[in-house]
């Protein structure tokens, strides 16, 4: 009994150790995780947490008055789109071809940029939240694309999977790639026809030219053409004032055409498109068509090789857009096929004037917060020949003032140094001023 006691209290004695020993390890590890967690919050937070300026780039799209002269390649309007990797538009902005610069804070990280020149009303752009959105942007045709001075052609440009490093500026050129790809195609037939080359020296007459199976959509984004609706262009019926050819002529003729057709990524080969040309002999009821298919396989295959669809491939009758389409054709026989020499060259990229500037020009703050009728200084820098200006833009209805020189100076204002900024009143939506200087445009949001 009495050996029974003393190893109960043996045993009791070992397990109190136990405890007591790693009680200790315990509090001396939650001691040690107190000093380090202790020394860390000591340390400034600017050395391991990055700014808010370290996770953004500036973008810089300098765009200049567009100087090219011909209609073909006319920018009247320009918007820059910006997604991130997640599809989401984080930026999207307009500026007319007289505007001077986009300059946009946007978050880091490999990013999608897109310029869209000459849009349509009808696609309300400004509404894009994600790429799903940009991508059902569509064009839709019931005769050829119009291209006047009222009706410019629409283009796209593409800067895809660009990395925008943390805190820097990152500076767009659009000149050097000729950034902008037109929505359309472009089809020129020049056709011949000497009559004493014909068998029996008939006079041929051109009764029309136009293009047939047209795809009645394309889209902003290249996508393959998924609808069955397809339409016949209006026929051109050739003069000599219109397209140089001379019915009267008696020896034969030239004829120029040309046509702007829509992009159509085909995906049935059988719905191919095709000029048509219809002819007849002078003074007979002999009528015929010749008809030479469009699309990219033209200059590496025959007329026969384009429509028959064993040998043609999807990509060989595809009508891909800022492409051109270039027919030389020669009516040597009425019976026969025409004699076609064709190719296809890229239709030349659209140059998006860029003009950096060679001075400094810097505003103290791009946002301000302003309780309702106190003043604010926004301190501007430039040294520019011409200074700078500042402007309210739309915002919320309340009357955003400007001051300078100690004087309320109304809507605009011109000069160096610095400016002050008056709400009388409590706003819903941020106002926007925006300070020029040369050919760059920084905003300022105004909220109170």
């Amino acid at each position: 009994m009495i050996y029974r006691e003393k190893y109960i209290k043996t045993r009791i004695r070992w397990v109190l150790r136990s405890i007591d020993r790693l009680f200790s390890h315990s509090v001396a590890r939650f001691l040690n995780c107190l000093v380090i967690g202790l020394f860390l919050f000591s340390c400034s937070p600017n050395e391991d947490v990055p700014s808010k300026e370290e996770g953004t780039t500036v973008l810089q799209f300098a765009m200049t008055r567009a100087t090219r002269p011909d209609l073909e390649g006319e920018i009247e309007t320009i918007r820059m789109m910006v997604f991130n990797g997640m599809g989401y538009c984080i930026m999207n902005t307009n500026v007319p071809k007289n505007g001077t610069t986009f300059e946009e804070r946007v978050p880091s990280g490999i990013l999608d940029i897109y310029f869209v020149a000459n849009e349509l009303p009808s696609w309300n752009l400004g509404t894009i939240a994600k790429m799903s959105d940009f991508k059902s942007k569509v064009l839709s045709f019931a005769d050829y694309p119009v291209v006047d001075g009222t009706h410019p052609i629409p283009m796209l440009g593409c800067l895809e999977k660009l990395n925008a490093v943390p805190g820097d500026v990152k500076k767009i050129e659009g000149g050097d790639g000729k950034l902008l790809e037109r929505l359309y195609a472009k089809v020129t037939l020049n056709l011949k026809c000497t009559f004493a080359d014909i068998v029996g020296n008939p006079k041929i007459i051109v009764d029309s030219v136009r293009i047939k199976s047209m795809p009645s959509v394309s889209y902003l984004y290249p996508e393959n053409y998924n609808d069955a609706s397809f339409f016949d262009g209006s026929k051109e019926i050739p003069t000599k004032a219109s397209h140089g050819y001379d019915a009267a002529n008696n020896s034969g003729f030239t004829a120029n055409f040309t046509f702007y057709v829509p992009e159509y990524r085909i995906t049935h080969k059988k719905r191919y498109t095709y000029l048509s040309v219809y002819v007849h002999k002078d003074k007979t009821n002999a009528l015929r068509e010749y008809t030479l298919v469009i699309g990219d396989g033209v200059a590496s295959r025959t007329i026969e090789e384009m429509k028959d669809v064993n040998i043609a491939t999807q990509a060989d009758l595809t009508i891909s857009r800022n492409r051109h389409y270039m027919f030389d054709a020669k009516i040597g026989s009425f019976e026969y096929s025409l004699d076609v020499k064709a190719k296809v060259i890229p239709w030349e990229k659209v140059e998006v004037p860029t003009e950096y500037p060679e001075y400094n020009f810097s505003v103290s703050s791009n946002e301000l917060q302003i309780p309702a009728g106190e003043v604010r200084y926004i301190h501007v820098s430039s040294d520019h020949p011409n200074g700078w200006t500042a402007e309210i833009g739309k915002g919320s209805a309340a009357s955003t003032t400007l001051f300078w020189g100690g004087y309320v100076s109304g809507n605009i204002i011109k000069g160096t140094g610095s400016f002050g900024v008056q709400v009388p009143s409590a706003i819903s939506a941020p106002d926007t001023i925006k300070v020029v200087s040369g050919n760059v445009l920084k905003k300022i949001l105004i909220k109170n």
